[in-house]
């Protein structure tokens, strides 16, 4: 039974396995590779991929698409067929999809898969993408991030080479860049930095205020303000959005292009009918503030990993979005000669998804293949109450787990009661930089009872982070006076709320005709 590797990008995703010890590409039903991350509810049946996505433009209503990017967002909900869907039902009816298409490609059942995130994911986030393949029938032992699963399929065909590679993976809806070293069949990330904010979408939506603008500079209306049906008003936004995008996509190859928007809409008897005449130039001039950023995040993974932009000896660009000639041309200033051509930027992540399943499932030998080693992308820490001179300051970050372990990895510390007769005390964790937690962002907080009463600063308790292979945190709580140990796998309640809504759908028998 095979393991598939999976790719749940924000725009798009891919599926591939290993077939004669190498990673495939899996196909769709529509012999599509590149996998459009779109869910619909049809008829009250959950569709997914490629057929939901052609049927978007028409019905964009009951359609949705970037919910990836919401994942980790306390109550946000996507409205669908007039019900709400939370980002987490949206992921598992799409990997149901992506699972279902594994199935009928290769002919049997498929159960298991490793599936990438983004390297700035949070240990939250990565649980719920677990509990997303859960629901969808997929068990998940390993994540792992999506630049590293790009070296993977690099180095996985290079197993030989010693260099130092960086990964700029810029996507549809998030931006990696890794620092690696490969030596001796050894994969080591040294740095990971990112943007979960930043990606091809930003770029279709610069270009649609772009159209948008000159429709109604043209025409002298407010476009959106002046349609009067909401269906038609979800009907234009939807069609500018799709064009939009081909206009970018095309504009990959070519210098121009023309933007059909015969008949758009009819506004107060009026019909916006025009072609617009859309340049690569225009484009980059609406882009290049988003690009030059990406530049700094270089950096910051550089400085992390103690090298240079001279001792990087191979660049891969990966992410549809590094096809955009101002992207590769940005990154070619950066790192003359040094970018490696031949990686498909679109398959590479999932690829190297297949190749951590190979090893999983010793269709690619263990000893002979990759051994990787990865790292914590956050610096992880509790709120605790100092004293500075005579002064007690409350909620002072103390850093546990440093940014850039080596994972799996874990840091311990001792603490005291703050007041007389304390019985409990409440365990916060938190990620980020600022040495106040109230900077940082706080992912998970509970409660520990049954601290025996004494005066304050005589009980003793120890906190532990544990920081796993999946990038999930577990932390152990132990009262040494009573030698009492709790241990939490930091997560949020709603991980588990999921409704009977999304069982349903999920369950149904969602094949396409």
């Amino acid at each position: 039974m095979s393991i598939i590797g999976i790719d749940l990008g924000t725009t798009t995703s891919e599926i591939a396995y290993i077939k004669d010890g190498k990673p495939v590409i899996i196909e769709d039903e529509f012999s599509k590779k590149i996998i459009p991350s779109v869910v619909g509810i049809i008829n009250d049946e959950a569709k997914a991929g490629t057929f939901a996505y052609n049927n978007m433009i028409i019905d964009s209503k009951n359609f949705t698409t970037e919910f990836k990017r919401y994942l980790g967002e306390k109550d946000k909900f996507i409205k669908l067929n007039e019900e709400q869907f939370t980002p987490l039902e949206l992921s598992a009816i799409l990997l149901r999809k992506l699972k279902e298409t594994a199935e009928e490609f290769l002919g049997e059942k498929v159960t298991e898969a490793v599936i990438t995130v983004p390297a700035n994911f949070n240990s939250y986030q990565r649980q719920l993408t677990q509990q997303a393949a859960k629901l969808a029938g997929l068990y998940v032992e390993r994540i792992i991030n999506e630049p590293t699963a790009a070296a993977m399929a690099y180095g996985i065909e290079n197993i030989d080479e010693e260099s130092k590679i960086l990964v700029y993976d810029l996507g549809g809806g998030t931006f990696d860049v890794t620092v690696l070293e490969m030596f001796c069949g050894i994969l080591e990330v040294k740095s990971s930095r990112g943007n979960n904010s930043l990606g091809g979408k930003d770029f279709d939506e610069l270009i649609e205020n772009h159209l948008v603008s000159y429709i109604n500079k043209m025409e002298k209306v407010n476009l959106y303000n002046d349609i009067e049906s909401e269906h038609e008003l979800i009907r234009v936004k939807s069609y500018i959005k799709k064009v939009a995008k081909k206009a970018k996509e095309e504009l990959s190859s070519l210098e121009s292009t023309l933007i059909d928007l015969s008949d758009l809409v009819n506004i107060k008897n009026k019909t916006i009918s025009m072609e617009i005449y859309f340049t690569r130039k225009t484009l980059e001039e609406l882009i290049r503030d988003l690009i030059i950023s990406t530049k700094d995040v270089v950096e910051e993974a550089l400085k992390a990993s103690n090298y240079e932009k001279n001792d990087i000896d191979i660049v891969l660009l990966v992410g549809g979005s590094t096809k955009i000639p101002l992207v590769k041309d940005t990154v070619k200033k950066m790192f003359p000669g040094k970018i490696k051509d031949g990686i498909n930027p679109d398959e590479a992540v999932a690829l190297g998804a297949a190749v951590q399943a190979g090893i999983k499932s010793n269709q690619i030998d263990s000893k002979t293949g990759l051994i990787v080693t990865d790292k914590c992308n956050y610096n992880l820490g509790t709120s605790i109450v100092k004293v500075i001179g005579d002064k007690e300051i409350d909620d002072i970050f103390d850093l546990l787990i440093p940014v850039d372990s080596s994972i799996p990895c874990g840091g311990k510390n001792y603490y005291t009661t703050s007041y007389d007769n304390q019985t409990s005390v409440d365990i916060d964790v938190y990620e980020g930089y600022d040495k106040f937690v109230y900077n940082n962002t706080k992912i998970a907080s509970f409660t520990i009872d049954g601290i025996p009463q004494a005066p304050k600063g005589v009980q003793q308790i120890g906190v532990e982070f544990r920081y796993n292979l999946n990038g999930v945190l577990e932390v152990g709580v132990k009262i040494i006076s009573t030698q009492k140990v709790f241990t939490q796998i930091i997560t949020n309640k709603d991980i588990e709320d999921i409704t009977n809504n999304i069982k349903k759908y999920i369950t149904n028998d969602n094949s396409e005709e």
